[in-house]
């Protein structure tokens, strides 16, 4: 499992553009590209022959088929044998808070995996995973014309191996999913959470930050009625014990 997240952020990200100079490992991180002794992941544009391959043995293979033709290219380096991985990434992170939004965050003691994204009205251009679990850093930087209910549905993916990976002896995972994503004014989305759903509460903030809504989970697949909070983006927090998972989602 140790090295499963590396192979499938690899997979995910299948090809480097020369052309994508601009991308927050580039701007922020770029004393890590001239580290030796950090591993640097890449693949070249020949990779794109393989992604039907690759993807039909994936666990996420229908997310990686569709986002393949959406993407542009990729940075990744991976940072090992660091004493505090999760101070790391939560530093990491507010290196490039000003550029991106949330997508999905999960959190615990000793690890962080934070999900971020540049999108605007529902196409992503740069996707930027930070994951620190272990003595291990992540940074991953995907950059194309992505369609955010893709790049939503990959991303609950990852950060399910990413907890899989983080979660030594306390509690189950995470497992948690909305769909559909973006969803229509006045439908239903299905809340959807794996295991054991007591005592997990939901709190929805609209934009500005403001929670518009609050309630306990009381089914593994719930409905809930997007009439009750309008349109625009929202993110959903949810907390079960000490974990936290928090995921955006669209209302048109």
């Amino acid at each position: 499992m140790k090295t499963k997240i590396y192979i499938t952020l690899a997979i995910l990200v299948i090809a480097v553009s020369a052309k994508a100079q601009s991308d927050a490992i580039s701007t922020y991180f770029s004393e890590y590209l001239e580290d030796e002794s950090i591993t640097q992941i890449s693949m070249g544009s020949k990779a794109f022959e393989m992604i039907g391959g690759f993807s039909a043995q994936s666990e996420s293979g229908n997310a990686f088929e569709k986002l393949s033709s959406q993407i542009d290219g990729l940075k990744m380096v991976v940072l090992h044998d660091l004493e505090n991985s999760r101070t790391t990434a939560l530093a990491a992170c507010q290196k490039v808070r000003n550029r991106f939004e949330d997508l999905i965050t999960v959190t615990d003691k000793d690890a962080y995996v934070n999900v971020m994204i540049r999108e605007n009205g529902g196409l992503v251009s740069e996707v930027f995973a930070v994951i620190g679990t272990h003595e291990n850093l992540v940074l991953a930087s995907i950059n194309g014309h992505m369609m955010l209910k893709d790049v939503a549905r990959l991303s609950s993916d990852l950060t399910s191996l990413s907890k899989g990976q983080m979660d030594n002896s306390s509690g189950v995972p995470i497992e948690f999913r909305i769909y559909p994503n973006p969803a229509a004014r006045g439908s239903s989305l299905t809340l959807s959470m794996d295991g054991d759903y007591k005592g997990a509460m939901v709190r929805i903030y609209n934009a500005s930050g403001k929670e518009v809504d609050n309630f306990a989970l009381n089914s593994k697949d719930m409905k809930y009625d997007t009439s009750k909070i309008g349109k625009g983006s929202f993110v959903l927090k949810l907390t079960r014990g000490e974990r936290i998972h928090t995921e955006k989602f669209i209302v048109q």
